[in-house]
């Protein structure tokens, strides 16, 4: 996987206790999101007689000949963890255990609607869950028919780098111009961000304006506690498990599989 340190430890616990019961050692590698590293631990893992691979790849959309040429070229079966197969070659078998992020967006904006709210904004950080974010939030507005809101991507952090806070404030600038008062953020971190901010102009939350976190990692401990789409991330990694099990078990026989388990609402003080 390319990093060990946010949303992936509850997957990583998902397939261990999995693999615990049973009888499977688990050995992890990390790419800090490098493809060149990416493939030379495939090709590693594949040597050294691992029986199966569960791989995060290091790009966000993994829909390009190189990844599929790098899985191809192993004799190990590979399982995409929170990735799609959508767009590998007919004629290579993998399998892939995802969450269905456009529909734990459709479930905060559908929550937004219920509480009448009639425009729902979007703010995003370019990850891999992003663009399934924007599809199920694009989805959800115009099933309920909502005034179109501002939807935007805030640069990755940098060192001492403003540039996030200023789209933030851009950002909540545009929603308020448009008679916007509620917004859809991924991740948590950008949605506490957004919290402070909205309290720095002395905006309420929720009266003045509602917030849904996107991935509820650290959502619960904003100074407001933020209602939040949980993506289920130990079944993930017990469903990714267990699709390498079947894999080994079957070979061949077994039927491709494309698993998406959805989100869940967890609803807080922010809404």
């Amino acid at each position: 996987m390319p990093d060990a340190a946010y949303y992936f430890p509850p997957v990583i616990r998902g397939v261990g206790e999995a693999a615990r019961a049973a009888g499977i050692r688990i050995v992890l590698g990390t790419t800090n999101y490098d493809p060149r590293e990416e493939i030379h631990q495939l090709a590693r893992l594949d040597a050294g007689g691992a029986d199966a691979i569960m791989l995060v790849t290091a790009r966000p959309g993994v829909d390009d000949v190189t990844t599929w040429q790098a899985i191809a070229g192993i004799r190990t079966p590979v399982v995409l963890v929170e990735r799609s197969a959508d767009g590998a070659p007919t004629t290579l078998r993998v399998d892939s255990v995802r969450s269905d992020h456009g529909f734990g967006a459709e479930l905060a904006v559908d929550h937004l609607a219920e509480r009448g709210h009639r425009g729902v904004g979007l703010l995003l950080r370019e990850t891999a869950t992003a663009p399934w974010v924007a599809d199920g939030h694009r989805r959800a507005t115009r099933r309920h028919g909502m005034t179109d809101a501002p939807v935007v991507f805030a640069p990755s952090l940098r060192w001492g780098d403003g540039s996030t806070s200023d789209v933030l404030r851009g950002f909540l600038d545009d929603c308020l111009a448009a008679g916007i008062r509620a917004a859809v953020v991924l991740p948590d971190d950008l949605a506490v961000s957004l919290l402070g901010i909205a309290e720095g102009r002395r905006l309420r939350v929720p009266e003045d304006f509602a917030i849904v976190a996107y991935d509820d990692e650290i959502a619960s401990f904003a100074t407001v506690p933020l209602t939040a789409i949980a993506p289920p991330k130990l079944a993930v990694g017990r469903r990714a498990l267990e699709a390498c099990l079947a894999r080994l078990e079957q070979g061949d026989l077994a039927p491709s599989q494309r698993i998406q388990l959805t989100p869940t609402l967890n609803v807080r003080e922010s809404t």
